[in-house]
């Protein structure tokens, strides 16, 4: 169940344990990561090219503090290449034991320092990087301020069994997303509810399953209501099986996308067009499998298998695709890991991602 985890990569938690930081959070620790990313659906083609830094420092024995900065440069067939920086992500997580069971905090704010204003041809690129069956490293460079405050408990229920729930809500501050224009875009908040539990099935293996829903509100741009996204629940069940110099990981997760209700453009100051129901995001099922196999002393392999399934929407097709990768960990010398990776894409439209992550402890 992704509840309590301390990662510092920015995203969601990742494991419903109760717990402090672990001696693996202690260290400070920097990593950078070039990124190479190419699809192409029918004939069109979009590629992205990034850099991503991410700083993790721990306060005491409960406070991890985190940061993050990307920058990219992104070309598609369909506009013009676009280079420029994310907006930058900052958090702290706090977690402590409560009674039987434990409470994890964590407070994610991104700095608006990322590319906004951007030139029609710009824009086509961005709608490319930003659908939702590609998964770039930076889909849609600068927004707004945004901050999340996250909350979570969770308590052992049974010698083997964890639950836990919790409650995130998204603030998302205004921005201009276009060259000379006038209107500002607020994009509206959000509300995320989540729960599940971990069983520990046996010395080696554990089951885990999560649910989560999002509510989200209508976005405004020059003062009109121009979208209100639909709601989106989504299901997660994931098995585990850990040897002493192997591990296999299984997860099977479907999200679901509810209409939006959309108001393409405005007529006049007083005449805006009439709403109407729209599929804009696909929902999607996914499987996984993952295989991971120590190769000596600080050398790790991991290959996994992937499924992938989009419905079709008012704006795009069906979409079935698999994906292959692999990855590796190498010990260079104390502080100092490499981790190399690689994927290819292929089915209703095929992609290709490689890059190498360096690790460093301080």
């Amino acid at each position: 169940m992704a509840l309590l985890g301390l990662a510092a990569s920015g995203g969601p938690p990742a494991s419903a344990q109760p717990q402090l930081l672990t001696a693996e959070d202690r260290p400070i620790r920097l990593g950078i990561t070039p990124t190479g990313q190419w699809y192409q659906d029918g004939e069109e083609q979009t590629q992205e090219l990034t850099t991503q830094i991410d700083l993790s420092l721990p306060l005491g024995d409960r406070v991890l503090v985190v940061a993050q900065g990307r920058a990219a440069r992104a070309a598609s067939e369909t506009g013009d290449a676009i280079t420029g920086l994310d907006d930058a992500r900052v958090g702290a997580l706090y977690a402590r034991e409560v009674g039987a069971g434990s409470i994890s905090g964590r407070l994610d704010v991104g700095v608006p320092v990322g590319k906004t204003k951007l030139t029609p041809g710009q824009l086509a690129t961005v709608r490319s990087t930003s659908r939702s069956t590609f998964d770039f490293r930076v889909p849609s460079f600068g927004a707004g301020l945004t901050v999340v405050p996250r909350l979570t408990y969770a308590v052992p229920v049974a010698s083997r069994v964890v639950v836990g729930a919790g409650a995130a809500f998204q603030y998302l501050g205004s921005y201009e997303p276009v060259a000379d224009a006038s209107r500002t875009y607020d994009p509206g908040n959000g509300l995320e509810l989540f729960g599940g539990a971990d069983v520990r099935v046996s010395r080696a293996a554990s089951l885990s399953l999560d649910a989560r829903y999002a509510r989200f509100g209508t976005a405004r741009a020059g003062g009109v209501d121009r979208l209100r996204p639909g709601n989106s629940y989504s299901v997660t069940l994931r098995f585990g099986y850990e040897a002493a110099e192997s591990a296999l990981r299984l997860a099977a997760q479907y999200q679901n996308w509810e209409e939006s209700r959309v108001r393409a453009f405005v007529v006049g100051p007083d005449t805006p067009t009439p709403a109407v129901q729209q599929q804009l995001v696909p929902s999607r099922s996914r499987l996984r499998a993952q295989y991971q196999r120590r190769i000596g002393r600080g050398r790790s392999v991991q290959v996994f298998l992937e499924g992938r399934y989009f419905r079709s929407t008012d704006i795009l097709d069906r979409k079935r695709v698999g994906v292959l990768g692999v990855r590796a960990a190498l010990r260079i010398a104390p502080g100092w890991r490499l981790r190399p990776f690689a994927s290819a894409t292929a089915g209703d439209f095929f992609g290709v991602t490689g890059g190498l992550r360096t690790d460093f402890r301080l």
